[in-house]
């Protein structure tokens, strides 16, 4: 990012919360799903399912980072460049899932 160039905002917990769907990248293909949820202290849950699968394959706690990304420490990040993307490394990324949106069942939520 340039000298003089906004950074984009980092979506909220609330903001980000709901259904997405892999950008089509080799390491995060339209079939991968993630549901994120609001967290404690601005983190988020990111709990990653393979479609048809009702079980997920990954599970994450990300904290956001300086305002820029949200992390898991793991030296990967997600930023939100806008409201219905969320990028990664190597093009890795998610798009919203446009047939709803919002946040994720009850069911799904973190508990403190």
């Amino acid at each position: 990012m340039s000298r003089g160039q906004e950074r984009p905002r980092l979506l909220s917990p609330k903001e980000i919360a709901g259904t997405w769907h892999g950008n089509g990248c080799f390491c995060s293909p339209e079939c991968m799903r993630i549901e994120i949820s609001p967290a404690c202290c601005g983190c988020i849950c990111v709990l990653q399912y393979c479609e048809g699968c009702p079980i997920p394959v990954v599970c994450q706690f990300m904290v956001p980072c300086f305002g820029m990304c949200y992390t898991d420490c793991d030296n990967e990040g997600y930023w939100t460049p806008d409201a219905n993307t969320i990028d990664g490394k190597c093009g890795y990324g998610f798009k919203r899932d446009g047939s709803g949106g919002g946040a994720p069942p009850a069911s799904l939520d973190m508990v403190r």
